[in-house]
């Protein structure tokens, strides 16, 4: 009797058992272990707690997994959104490349300006010398004032010639502007577009930070699950990769890259 309470055999296989009495198992004669009422009752309360600590840690990493699916979920969606508004950007870029052609061609049948300007100056030098030629005439002869009236003519013909010249380089600006304003107009979109992905990246990186902030709480659930009391050195972090903005004709996208969770990082679990 020990504690009070009678000390009872177990015996594992067939026989009975009988305090104080040894019975042999097959062909070897080992005494059997004798447990009492309270050393019973203590395993199955250790039995009982191990089962629960088991049940309640898969528990944990299920709604870990169930937390990692949402916010995965979240960040496909978002990269959708942005994938429509890079098809449609690039739908603007070919409307700007059309009015880039139109504008080119707009400029070869302006006629040069420089052109222009050499005529301009060709006549004022024409127009120099007559007056120089003609106030030569008064000077020295008082009878040429038929002679006169007629550089007075050719001044008149130059003066109408250079503002004829004026007036169709002022025609061709005109169409230059024209065709400008039109080229904004249709840029416009584009510009709207780009501030569009943009935004969309704003809320893909602020989508990324909260997942990796439900990810940290992970971590230190899967810390505590792997490695009791003291935790492990586990980390999970997402990343937006590079390769989600292509890169474009005149545009410039810069992303800070977020670190990804590095592998081989979980601790082996040896026991309490």
């Amino acid at each position: 009797m020990l504690n009070g309470r009678p000390a009872y055999p177990v015996v594992s296989g067939g026989g009975a058992a009988v305090a104080g009495a040894s019975v042999p198992l097959g062909d070897s004669a080992r005494p059997p272990r004798t447990f009492t009422l309270d050393e019973l009752a203590a395993r199955g309360d250790a039995l009982a707690l191990s089962i629960g600590s088991k049940v309640t840690a898969s528990t944990i990493l299920l709604a870990c997994v169930v937390v990692i699916l949402i916010g995965a979920q979240t960040l496909l969606s978002t990269m959708d959104g942005m994938n429509r508004d890079l098809n449609e950007m690039n739908k603007q870029l070919a409307v700007a490349t059309t009015g880039l052609g139109i504008l080119n061609e707009t400029m070869n049948s302006v006629p040069p300006q420089a052109r222009h300007v050499s005529a301009i100056v060709g006549t004022v030098d024409e127009t120099a010398k007559a007056v120089k030629v003609s106030r030569g005439h008064i000077e020295t002869m008082t009878g040429t004032t038929a002679k006169v009236n007629e550089q007075l003519g050719a001044i008149a013909g130059s003066t109408q010639a250079m503002r004829s010249s004026l007036e169709g380089a002022a025609g061709d600006a005109k169409e230059l502007s024209t065709t400008i304003g039109e080229l904004n107009g249709q840029l416009d979109p584009l510009v709207t577009t780009q501030h569009q992905m943009l935004l969309g990246t704003r809320k893909m990186r602020s989508g990324l930070d909260g997942m990796n902030a439900s990810l940290a709480y992970v971590v230190r659930i899967m810390n505590y699950i792997a490695a009791p009391p003291t935790g492990g050195g586990m980390t999970i972090k997402a990343e937006l990769p590079r390769q989600t903005l292509p890169p474009l004709p005149g545009i410039k996208a810069e992303v800070d890259p977020v670190p990804v969770f590095p592998r081989n990082i979980w601790p082996v679990y040896t026991g309490p």
